[in-house]
């Protein structure tokens, strides 16, 4: 714990303020670099465990599930259950945190020793409800299955760091209002943005077709999805952003045009991705894709909003030493001319 309390909590800007950017940055893209390299077959227990978790946890529900292999199957509803279901990213998450954060390794070890379990629970319960979801309302499946996955899941990530960092620090910070906050501008962000996403993901078309057109080639390219999950980073980032208290609105509004201008590009380069894939077989574009999708999903909002909050941090340091050292000036002229009185 000694080195955990050298942060300097009680004058904290934003709740990210210990976290050092570069190393979150640099540990979470090397992890996502490494599981992407690898074949989906290596993760196969890791997904046949979270089904056969999940099938426990629905028996509790009073629920009687097939489970086979990743299968999970209820009344006639399947759910497969990939490697982006399991708990792995959340958990490279919040260990990128914790290993980017000032604390001793008695610290860090506990961390994980808890927030890996607590992860993977409340993983589990999200499975388990979606699939119920599923099973009784399939109409509302799509919708429920990003919700849970990229709004609740994400900010309990957000929530057990900094837990962890209050309990490491020792300190008396409460972001109890923070995370009620992002989770209340999350819940009330994602229905509009869940009406308006066919009209999104149509424009990003036209623009991707606009580009195709450049080189000679017509595109159709057809909306085949009720709901296309890699722009629901954009309802997250929002959330984050707009639930800093102390960061003024002026800048909020700032940093969620330039958000949401970097995860719209982000958006765009899929869809060209997937027309690469789909209209021209291009089979690097699978690995593409697949990378922008994971990257966009977990880690580029929270970049973004780590990004954001520390730029504003700087510039209110910044700020405060400029009129330190303008009251430094002053008082030295005040002296001088009382000398020569």
């Amino acid at each position: 714990m000694n080195n955990a309390s050298t942060m300097s909590l009680p004058g904290m800007t934003n709740c990210m303020s210990p976290i050092k950017p570069i190393r979150f940055i640099g540990i979470c893209i090397m992890l996502f670099i490494l599981i992407g390299s690898l074949p989906e077959t290596i993760f196969a227990p890791l997904n046949h465990a979270t089904a056969y978790l999940a099938s426990l946890c629905l028996d509790l529900f009073g629920e009687h599930p097939e489970t086979a292999g990743n299968l999970i199957s209820l009344n006639g509803f399947q759910v497969w259950i990939i490697t982006e279901c399991t708990a792995l990213y959340s958990i490279i998450l919040f260990g990128a945190f914790i290993f980017s954060s000032p604390a001793s390794l008695k610290a860090r070890l506990v961390g994980l020793m808890t927030g890996v379990p607590f992860l993977v629970s409340v993983n589990t319960l999200r499975i388990a409800l979606i699939t119920i979801i599923g099973a009784k309302y399939p109409a509302l499946f799509e919708a429920a299955h990003v919700y849970l996955a990229q709004v609740v899941m994400m900010i309990l990530v957000v929530a057990s760091s900094l837990i962890w960092l209050r309990l490491a620090a020792r300190s008396e910070e409460m972001y109890t209002s923070f995370l009620l906050r992002a989770f209340a501008t999350a819940s009330i962000v994602f229905l509009p943005w869940l009406i308006f996403n066919e009209v999104y993901v149509k424009a990003l078309d036209r623009l991707t077709s606009g580009i195709f057109a450049l080189a000679g080639y017509r595109l159709v390219i057809p909306y085949g999805q009720l709901v296309y999950f890699q722009t629901f980073n954009t309802v997250l980032f929002l959330a984050l952003i707009f639930a800093e208290q102390k960061l003024s609105l002026r800048r909020k509004a700032a940093w969620a045009l330039a958000g949401v201008t970097i995860l719209a590009a982000g958006h765009l380069l899929f869809r060209v991705g997937n027309v690469l894939l789909t209209a021209f077989a291009w089979q690097p574009a699978l690995r593409i894709t697949m990378s922008l999708s994971v990257i966009g999903e977990y880690l580029l909002p929270l970049i973004l909003w780590i990004v954001a909050t520390h730029a504003t941090k700087t510039i209110q340091l910044q700020t405060n030493h400029g009129h330190q050292g303008k009251r430094g000036k002053t008082s030295h002229r005040k002296n001088g001319n009382d000398r020569i009185h």
